[in-house]
């Protein structure tokens, strides 16, 4: 159920982004989530990137989905959710969502 509402929030945001069409200034650090790399980074290596995530919820299959937030730029806040294997492995970005 958290795993539902944590989607439902982020997806309820307005707008979607491109990587590279965010529209943050280069000290935006959630904007560095594409330098993680499918199969090869891991949960370690994206919160080292990212800094803690804004939220953790853990799918059924024994993995997790990370959320991290930021604003930017006072007109801009960034949401990118993160899936993981159970592994511990990045996935895929699971959705990116620009206000």
């Amino acid at each position: 159920m958290r795993l539902v509402a944590l989607l439902v929030c982020a997806l309820a945001l307005a707008g979607c982004a491109l990587p590279g069409q965010t529209g943050a200034g280069p000290d935006c650090r959630v904007c560095r989530f594409t330098e993680l790399r499918p199969g090869i980074s891991t949960v370690t290596d994206a919160i080292a990137l990212l800094g803690t995530p804004n939220g953790v919820a853990q799918s059924r299959d024994g993995g997790s989905i990370m959320t991290w937030v930021e604003a930017p730029a006072p007109e801009h806040m960034l949401t990118v959710l993160l899936i993981f294997d159970a592994g511990g492995r990045f996935q895929r970005v699971g959705s990116l969502v620009r206000v």
